[in-house]
């Protein structure tokens, strides 16, 4: 700990050890004792509030944010202290205060993307789907229609979640088909992609073309002759559904050592005499 001299503030004293120094620990010390020694000193309570957060301290950070909340007044570091304070509560298993701080931040810049998916995660945590998937939303419009490939893990996150959890496999398809459309020749997107429109009401023809390019561009995929054979088998196509196991079974070299025995019934269906 460094005692505060007579003639060094201790702010000035905490940014020379926190700046130019490189010591944060000692530099928050100093900041604290600044803070007995005049607890009006909204320097100090603000340099260690970030210190406290930066350096996982984060009970230190929320007694600072306590006494900052109220009192800051620009809106950059508004929004600074309402994100940190989410990401402090959820960290101190404190999911419904976080939240609400999450919003906070999102009232002052509706474009922070962090906030967004912070709060969407949050919501996945507590089951509560709808409202992640709208937080995902308001993500992707806070990114924009030009954010390229880097719009691509929302799109998937929200797209599963679509699918898995709210059984909304048309809005999920259209997600991927989004996320395909930005890079086409990621085969296992295009897999995913499939894999929901085959789900998705009357998109099964669509499943089907998709995993026919899929296949077109690398014939060695032996999960998409399997799907394939099950669509086919769920809609009892045999010949369809035998073709695929076949086919799967040759891309992973397996065919030549495999006896694939095809069972069935074959005559006239059987009568019940009535004598």
């Amino acid at each position: 700990t460094v005692n505060i001299t007579p003639f060094v503030t201790g702010g000035e004293l905490g940014g020379t050890l926190e700046f130019k120094l490189g010591r944060p620990g000692e530099a928050m010390d100093v900041y604290g004792q600044a803070l007995l020694a005049n607890p009006e000193d909204y320097d100090s309570l603000w340099r260690l509030s970030e210190l406290a957060f930066q350096n996982g301290r984060l009970e230190v950070f929320l007694a600072a944010w306590a006494r900052l909340a109220t009192r800051e007044q620009a809106p950059a570091r508004k929004l600074a202290l309402a994100f940190r304070a989410g990401e402090a509560l959820r960290k101190t298993g404190r999911p419904r205060e976080a939240a609400r701080e999450y919003e906070k931040a999102l009232e002052i810049d509706p474009n922070h993307i962090p906030s967004w998916l912070a709060l969407a995660a949050l919501l996945e945590e507590a089951r509560e789907w709808r409202r992640a998937a709208a937080a995902y939303d308001g993500a992707l419009r806070a990114i924009g229609p030009k954010a390229g490939e880097a719009v691509i893990p929302i799109l998937m996150r929200r797209g599963a979640l679509l699918a898995e959890r709210i059984g909304d496999y048309e809005a999920a398809a259209a997600d991927l088909k989004r996320a395909v459309a930005l890079k086409p020749d990621d085969l296992g997107l295009r897999f995913r992609q499939a894999g929901v429109l085959a789900k998705a009401k009357g998109h099964l023809a669509d499943a089907i073309k998709e995993m026919g390019e899929i296949l077109r561009r690398d014939p060695l995929r032996p999960e998409v002759y399997r799907a394939l054979g099950e669509i086919h088998a769920r809609s009892q196509s045999f010949d369809r559904a035998f073709t695929a196991l076949l086919n799967d079974l040759e891309s992973r070299g397996l065919l030549a050592s495999t006896l694939v025995i095809a069972m069935g019934e074959f005559g006239r269906s059987p009568e019940i005499s009535s004598i």
